[in-house]
């Protein structure tokens, strides 16, 4: 267990939510020792004991052995993609590249104006989050059109029909994020009293 999950997220926790050690010991009911050795990874903690401690954050276990588990800093290198590595899709781009971290899926997109990105297969068991780093892209979601210009974000649910229009010559970044994965957020806007 202690290969597979990263229980330091424990103490950024923690620290986010101005709590010491002893104050986690004290609210979960575990002892400062405990507590301290799985913040170290040090000891591999029981499904009871981390449901305390999940308890203290206000997030289910579930959620914590979550961030435990992609927790830990990944390197990887980008792959360039073909046009027909993209199964029914249509891509009119210049250039793609399609990094994975687990089951997170990052590409990255540069084209000219009135190139044309449209994924026919729904991804329903994530979020899309996409950023323009240059440019003007127009992201259709259900047919009402956004204009994403040069570093605003949008964020829409990967079951919806969308597609990416580049209005202006445009290098810009979707992340398909695992619905799984978006507890994350949420816990780091999460403040504990």
């Amino acid at each position: 267990m202690q290969e597979t999950y990263d229980f330091s997220v424990i103490r950024f926790l923690r620290k986010r939510n101005k709590l010491t050690l002893e104050d986690l010991a004290r609210l979960s009911g575990l002892t400062y020792s405990t507590v301290a050795l799985i913040e170290q990874n040090k000891s591999v903690p029981s499904l009871k004991t981390l449901r305390a401690i999940a308890g203290v954050f206000k997030i289910s276990t579930g959620s914590l052995i979550s961030l435990a588990e992609h927790c830990r800093v990944q390197i990887q290198k980008a792959e360039p993609l073909k046009k027909g590595d993209l199964k029914k899709a249509l891509v009119d781009a210049d250039d793609i590249e399609l990094t994975r971290f687990d089951d997170c899926r990052i590409f990255h997109i540069c084209g000219r104006e009135n190139q044309v990105v449209k994924v026919m297969e729904l991804h329903g068991e994530c979020l899309e989050l996409g950023i323009v780093l240059r440019g003007v892209v127009q992201v259709t979601v259900e047919e009402t059109p956004h204009d994403v210009k040069e570093k605003e974000v949008i964020l829409f649910d990967g079951v919806l029909d969308h597609s990416y229009k580049i209005l202006q010559d445009a290098d810009f970044i979707t992340v398909h994020i695992p619905k799984n994965l978006h507890t994350i957020e949420s816990l780091l806007k999460q403040k504990t009293q």
